[in-house]
Order: structure tokens, then sequence, then C-alpha cells
């Protein structure tokens, strides 16, 4: 009986050891473990902030950019804002023809600034002018001054289309028929349908007669006014009709203009005769014939400057001044601008002024561009004349 309970005794105090032994470990193993947690954790935020100090601050990968290998997520739209997309370089391509690009630009200030220097002379609102104009422009020039009797030109005696401006030698020419009483300006004539037509071309362009019926009634007067004033073509092509180019030519000759020729019709596409021609000094030889009345009387004179007086003042008399009048031939094709003036001031006797802005690559000229030209160089020159 001693011996069972020293039994049980022993066998309580061995399982009690056991006990604690287990739950020591338990602890012990517990504590390792959170220290081996704490260090692996500590080891990884180490890593972590070499591998952030080794990156420039302007390039920190964001938290939640995707790997590589991961689909990537769109970009936010705002960043197509932070960088301006650069502009795309052009193919290489022929280069386009000119006269399908925009025209020649026009800015009004520069020609402001011309008047803001103000060219004392002539010769210097001449060279200004001509500075002006690029490589593939020419200006042509010619002025008259009927006070000192000195003449300016600048490529003055260039051969070139005239344009409409030859009809102001078809004008002198008919008046000096009337003078010699072959020709009467109250005559009528019969528009014919055939006068709309020039050879198997239809005369276009300027012009009202184009659009009257055969059979309208117009006096030789009212021809002359609108072959000037309107530049109708059809009008010009009845009165060219009428004189002839023989005599036409041997006016020329005896005008003494040396470089025109007057050869074809308004028009007349299927003409085998060459264009015709003339020049600046040639266009302001023919104003001082007028002026100086050197085959009309005062009275046809007169006639022949109210006419030009109602011609459009676009370009010589595009900036004049009030007390000026401008009696004017407009002359204009797809390459070049033109006219011709004799210009009247209050205080002194006139001059006789012609100007042509051409392109010399054959390819349209901006009209405005040609007329902006035209009209700062003349208005400069009236102001000198105007002032001196």
């Amino acid at each position: 009986m001693k011996f069972y309970w020293l039994v049980i005794l022993i066998l309580a105090f061995t399982v009690g050891c056991q006990t604690e032994e287990t739950k020591t470990y338990s602890l012990q193993e517990q504590a390792e473990s959170m220290v081996q947690v704490h260090t692996d954790s500590s080891e990884q935020e180490s890593q972590s902030e070499v591998t952030e100090q080794h990156l420039p601050a302007t390039e920190k990968t964001p938290e939640s950019e995707p790997e590589s290998l991961n689909e990537p997520e769109p970009e936010p739209e705002q960043e197509h804002f932070l960088e301006p997309e650069p502009e795309p370089s052009e193919p290489p391509s022929e280069p386009e023809p000119e006269q399908e690009r925009a025209p020649d630009p026009v800015e009004p200030d520069d020609f402001e600034a011309a008047y803001i220097a103000a060219p004392q002379t002539p010769r210097e609102a001449l060279d200004w002018a001509a500075s002006q104009l690029p490589d593939n422009k020419r200006l042509l020039f010619s002025l008259y001054d009927f006070a000192s009797e000195e003449a300016l030109t600048h490529k003055g005696d260039k051969a070139v289309f005239p344009a409409s401006l030859i009809k102001t030698l078809y004008l002198h020419v008919f008046l000096e028929e009337v003078a010699h009483d072959r020709q009467c300006l109250d005559q009528i004539y019969i528009l014919q349908e055939e006068d709309k037509y020039a050879g198997g071309t239809l005369v276009a362009g300027m012009g009202l007669l184009q659009h009257e019926p055969a059979g309208t009634e117009i006096t030789h007067r009212e021809l002359l006014t609108l072959m000037v004033a309107e530049s109708d073509n059809v009008a010009t092509n009845i009165i060219t009709g009428m004189l002839g180019f023989d005599l036409l030519n041997e006016r020329i000759e005896a005008y003494g203009l040396k470089n025109t020729k007057a050869n074809r019709r308004m028009f007349d596409a299927q003409s085998g005769h060459p264009d015709n021609q003339s020049s600046m000094n040639d266009m302001t030889t023919l104003l001082a014939l007028f002026e100086e009345q050197v085959y009309l009387d005062e009275d046809l004179y007169n006639k022949a400057i109210n006419i030009k007086a109602d011609s459009h003042n676009t370009r010589i008399g595009r900036y004049a001044p009030q007390e000026v009048l401008v009696a004017n031939k407009l002359g204009n094709v797809a390459t070049l601008v033109s006219d011709m003036a004799i210009i009247y001031f209050p205080h002194r006797e006139p001059i006789a002024l012609s100007i042509m802005v051409q392109r010399t690559d054959g390819h349209r000229l901006n009209r405005q561009y040609g007329e902006e030209i035209i009209g700062n160089l003349s208005g400069l020159i009236m102001e000198y004349y105007l002032n001196s």
C-alpha cells in the first residue's frame, strides 16, 4: 500500500515536468520565430531603400505600374498633355506647283512702314519698291515729269505682253481718225453675235457687251468708253476691226513707240499671229502724246482724259491724295498686273506714269500683291510732287 502511493506520486511528478518543458519550448520557438520574422522584414525594407536610392527622382516607378510580363494598363489621359508630341516630319515629295499654293501674302503693315520711312524722292521710292520684290518677280517702271521734262525708268524698255494697256493705243488712234473725219463718235454700231467671238474662241474676261443680245445699238463713243473704263474686250475687238492692224502698226511707228506691236484681237486663241507687245517707256510716251496734244485737238484730248478718268483706281490711284486726279488704264493677266496714268496736281504740271509687276517664272501672280506694290509706290511719288 505504501509503495502504491509512492508510485502515484512519482508518476504525477513526472507528467508535470514534461508539460512545463513542452510549454517552455513552445514559447522559445515563438520568440525565435518572431525574431526571424522581424529580421526578414528588416532585410526586405533595407533592400527596398537601397533599390529606391538608385532610381532618379524623376523616374520613380509608380506603385501601380504593372510589370512588363503583365498586360499593360492604359495610360491616363492627362499624360498626353505633359509633353507635346513632336511634329511629324513631312514625307519627301515633289515640290507643289506654285500656282496651286496660297497666293503671295500681303502684309499692309509692311507697306505702311514705308510711309513712316518716307522716301524723299521718286528715285528713292522706286528703289524701295524694287527691293520689296523677290527673285521670281520684277518691277517695270517709267515716269515722265512734264514740269522738269525729266524721265525716271527701271527696266522701262523691256518688251512684255501689255495686256489691256494697249487699249490706250487703240483709243488714241481712233480719236486721231475722228480728228481727220474718218470716224465719228456719234455713229451707231449694231452689235452682232459674231462680235462675241474671236476666231472660234468666245470673248470673255472684262466687259458688258458679251452679255448683250445681238442687235443692241451702241455709239462709237460708248464703245471707246467701254473699251477703256470697263476694259470691255468685245468693244475692243470691234474698235480694232474698224481700224485694222495695218493702220495701228503704221501709227505705232509714227508715234516712235520702239517696242510696241499690235498683232491680234483680244482672246483670239487660234490666231497664228504673235502676241501684242509693248514696254513701260512706250506706254509713258503714248501718255505724253495725249497730254501734249500732238495729234489731237483740245476737245478730243478732253474726251480721252474724261474716259480714262472713269477707269478703276485700284493701282496707281489706290492711295492717291484727294487733291490729285488720276486718268488711268489698267492691264492684267494671270502673271502680271499693271497700270498707266496721267496724274494731275492742283499747283503744278502733271506726270505720266506706267508701272507693271510681273512674275518671271510663269506662275500666277497674286493680284492684290501687285496692286499694293503699285499703289504704295505711286502714292509715295504723288505725295512728293504734291508737296514739292
